[in-house]
């Protein structure tokens, strides 16, 4: 079956619309706070314009913070975890029946997180156009493992590339397109608060809010992906 790109992102939206109130929430809580909170306390602000120096201040930054950023990591995982239990569940759980059952999830979805991104940093480093065809056939990886209650890492990969078959550049091409259309939305929002702080003479409140709009932006992308990701599913498994 090849995966119709336009259905799924009216899926997606479907999605949002049947579920907004409680998704608006979560996301806002678990997608939304991590990063407003790392951007406010430990935000990353590189000076190098070399690779091999961007990567050099990357690495400072991350032994400097590592505990902060596993934190906001497990929190944000955790909320994916609550999501996608609150969208793929049939019993139609509660908010916190979701939020017990990704407390059960959380390991599982932390290590296939691991898993699936070492997989792509190894491919990317070997040849890119592989790797990116590789992301598009391990886009529901997470999917597979909350709705289909596999909780071996191993098998979720392998049940996605099974759903993904024929569908790897569809899958990448379509999430590609979504996620540059939020940054560019976002980047345009971003450099129009940046500005307004700097008129403002970059005080604590135009910064904060400059943060605020970053954090707002990346935790709708995240959601709308997430939901991109269960209708690129549910359209390959025929379940609507």
């Amino acid at each position: 079956m090849k995966l119709d790109t336009g259905a799924a992102w009216t899926q997606a939206m479907k999605l949002l619309g049947a579920h907004r109130e409680v998704l608006v929430a979560l996301a806002g809580v678990f997608l939304l706070l991590p990063p407003l909170f790392v951007e406010i306390f430990a935000p990353f602000r590189p000076a190098g314009e070399t690779f091999a120096v961007l990567a050099a201040e990357f690495r400072v930054y991350i032994e400097a913070n590592g505990p902060l950023l596993l934190a906001m990591t497990v929190i944000s995982t955790f909320g994916q975890a609550a999501i996608l239990t609150i969208v793929l569940d049939r019993d139609q759980p509660t908010v916190a029946q979701a939020l017990r059952g990704a407390i059960r999830l959380l390991p599982w979805l932390l290590l296939l997180n691991l898993l699936v991104g070492i997989v792509l940093a190894v491919a990317s480093m070997a040849l890119l156009i592989p790797a990116l065809y590789l992301f598009g056939r391990l886009a529901v990886t997470g999917v597979v493992l909350v709705g289909e209650g596999r909780h071996s890492p191993v098998d979720a990969i392998s049940r996605s590339w099974q759903v993904t078959r024929g569908n790897g550049w569809r899958s990448f091409f379509l999430i590609a397109v979504v996620a540059m259309v939020g940054w560019v939305i976002s980047a345009a929002a971003g450099a129009i608060v940046g500005i307004a702080a700097k008129l403002l003479g970059g005080s604590a409140v135009a910064l904060f809010f400059a943060a605020f709009v970053n954090a707002l932006f990346g935790a709708a992308l995240g959601l709308v992906l997430l939901l991109l990701y269960v209708a690129i599913y549910r359209q390959l498994v025929r379940e609507g």
